[in-house]
């Protein structure tokens, strides 16, 4: 198996519906570049049609992979249920408002082939093009600030829901400390003190709407969360 496209969902009905051509967009468009593959829909336990329209969508095409769970287990958690289930050699992570367009997609695949470990399209890249709220974009800023001094790595951008990584990286490198919203930083930073070759391309990215998020209190929890994973990182290193 080449590529494994890996998308994340709850509570997801709304915008389902609204997205709901752009997977099956999606199949149909890797099968122009990709010869085995598979879209892996990962559904966390969600309380709305979510389950329902996602098996739906799963019956339409053979390349669809179903992971259903009776219960929550939050954003890291679901990701790395669905990275040790995935079968590529390459792995992209997308977040379920298709926030960036099918070229993007392309691009991250390329490089991965190119023989880079992980890729982010970089929201913060000078030649991307956004659409993001301000108080969002304002956090999202500092909370990279903060990452860069505690863990010293050139990455800009580590909290865009868009990523792709080498099977390597995800044996290696997933979360020990972090399973909530900031399980991606510690993948990240830990591939970096690895050696793993990390790039960011720009990208064309537009925020969706309905998105399960409290900026002020999920922006807090994230603070704690890389304050722990420094403290916890530098006890591994002793």
């Amino acid at each position: 198996m080449e590529l494994s496209v890996v998308i994340l969902h709850y509570n997801e009905e709304e915008r389902i519906k609204r997205y709901y051509k752009r997977y099956l967009e999606l199949v149909k468009d890797l099968q122009r570049f990709v010869d085995k593959f598979e879209v892996i829909l990962e559904e966390d336990g969600s309380t709305d049609r979510t389950k329902e329209l996602l098996k739906k969508i799963a019956s339409l095409d053979p390349h669809f992979v179903f992971i259903p769970h009776d219960r929550r287990l939050g954003k890291g958690g679901g990701l790395i249920r669905a990275f040790e289930v995935s079968r590529g050699d390459y792995v992209i992570m997308l977040d379920a408002d298709f926030p960036v367009p099918f070229e993007t997609i392309v691009k991250i695949y390329e490089h991965l082939k190119k023989g880079y470990d992980i890729v982010i399209p970089s929201r913060r890249h000078p030649k991307s093009q956004t659409e993001i709220p301000g108080v969002r974009k304002a956090f999202s800023f500092l909370f990279n600030i903060l990452v860069r001094v505690l863990f010293g790595i050139n990455v800009r951008d580590t909290q865009v829901g868009v990523k792709g990584f080498r099977r390597t990286v995800l044996k290696e490198c997933l979360p020990k400390h972090l399973t909530g919203l900031s399980m991606d930083v510690e993948i990240i930073v830990r591939a970096w003190k690895k050696g793993y070759r990390i790039v960011e391309i720009p990208t064309t990215y537009v925020h969706g709407k309905g998105e399960h998020v409290n900026v002020l209190r999920d922006a807090f929890k994230m603070g704690k969360d890389v304050l722990k994973l420094w403290t916890l990182l530098r006890k591994e290193r002793r």
